[in-house]
């Protein structure tokens, strides 16, 4: 029938610009089941020996003849690591032989079994929302949005030069990486230029959108900028630079982008607000290095700013400077998720507890305590005992070495 034909033909049309993606991430998927690959432990990311082997099986290859690139050198292999960590597909822990490990979740399976567009929907959402953009691109988020925006007035297959965006455009040259992403989610092709001296020369001569690329583009620049993850001064900048109208947005993300697509192709997602009962015991294990430890069990009730009060008495310190807690390896690359002076005042994070944390078993997160001296502490998940009911005081059940001079550079 014609509703059938009109399905077949959107998947003619679509499907060589989103397949090379989803082939590739699910090889991604394959491989980290598969090999269950060691992370390295300054940054909990592939290692350079698994990234080789795992470039090597990709469509989005990167040019290389030996395993000497870092996984943030791979532009493929790092936004599938990004993609399958924010996403909650697999989570980071570190296993009782003290290795970092990515572990499937529950997740994995239900995104296994959507289609190649609901996949494709899925990351997309997880890119445009969670995507390190600030950190990437620094102030040049409004040169990413200009970006998008100049794709989604163009026409399939015209060139797109660094003068069509802006004159001086680190898009085309040391922030490259952002736009080779876009080209990696089908958006465009590229022109490459080979043998470029440094980082600051041009890499790419032109972008050619694709017919795909400039229909998503369109989307996400009139219908979904404020899902951007950026500060709302860049999303003001941009909308104010692209005379874009600001709208109201009533429509989930998921909802916007599945417009470019025919409605019986896309059926499916899945929920973005997972629900996990948080409540119960937690052991926490809080490290100076390998002979300097504290085991502190606490509830699920405990502020974080209760657990910063029962570090700085396990470790003998004065609570006299502003302090922070991170997720990741360190905080020089970790997610600030707390921080507050030493008497726990913090408008924004002011009643945050363990529960509201988010907090896994396995997981490893870092608390910083004085911003000038840097005490760094990584704090280990050892265990999470679910709905088990103890006392609100958290308490120190094992302990290892000598607590540190906080001022041993004064005496």
């Amino acid at each position: 029938n014609k509703k059938e034909m009109r399905k077949i033909e959107m998947k003619s049309e679509y499907e060589k610009n989103i397949l090379p993606f989803i082939n590739d991430f699910d090889t991604f998927i394959n491989f980290i089941c598969e090999k269950d690959p060691n992370l390295s432990n300054t940054k909990q990311v592939l290692g350079k020996s698994d990234c080789f082997a795992l470039n090597s099986q990709l469509h989005f290859q990167k040019s290389v003849t030996k395993a000497s690139s870092n996984q943030d050198q791979y532009e493929a292999i790092d936004l599938f690591f990004s993609l399958a960590v924010k996403s909650k597909l697999f989570l980071i822990i570190i296993n009782n032989k003290n290795k970092f490990k990515l572990v499937k979740t529950s997740r994995l399976e239900e995104y296994l079994n959507l289609n190649i567009y609901e996949k494709y929907v899925f990351l997309l959402e997880y890119f445009w929302t969670n995507y390190k953009f600030e950190e990437e691109l620094k102030n040049d988020i409004i040169a990413f949005g200009k970006l998008i925006y100049v794709i989604s007035r163009s026409k399939p297959e015209n060139k797109i030069l660094k003068e069509n965006v802006s004159s001086v455009n680190p898009l085309f040259s040391y922030y490259s990486k952002i736009t080779k992403i876009l080209r990696i989610l089908g958006l465009c092709e590229l022109e490459t230029i080979d043998n470029i001296k440094n980082r600051y020369n041009d890499c790419i001569r032109s972008i050619i959108p694709t017919k795909f690329g400039i229909e998503i583009c369109k989307i996400l620049i009139n219908k979904a900028l404020d899902y951007l993850n950026s500060e709302y001064f860049y999303i003001d900048m941009i909308r104010e630079i692209c005379k874009i109208k600001d709208i109201d947005v009533e429509e989930t993300f998921f909802e916007i982008i599945s417009q470019v697509f025919e409605q019986e192709l896309i059926q499916k997602s899945i929920d973005t607000d997972i629900q996990v009962n948080r409540k119960g015991t937690y052991i926490l294990k809080i490290s100076l290095d390998n002979n300097l430890w504290r085991v502190v069990r606490l509830s699920h009730k405990t502020k974080l700013h209760k657990l910063h009060l029962v570090i700085q008495k396990a470790f003998e310190f004065d609570n006299d400077h502003m302090y922070a807690f991170y997720k990741g390896a360190s905080y020089r690359n970790g997610e600030e998720f707390y921080s507050a002076n030493p008497f726990g005042e913090s408008e924004e994070y002011e009643d945050l507890t363990i529960e509201d944390a988010e907090l896994y078993k396995g997981q490893q997160f870092i608390y910083l305590f004085d911003f000038g001296d840097m005490w760094e502490f990584k704090i280990q998940v050892m265990d999470f005992i679910e709905n088990e009911e103890i006392c609100v005081l958290p308490e120190i059940i094992q302990s290892e070495g000598k607590s540190p001079d906080q001022y041993a550079d004064w005496n």
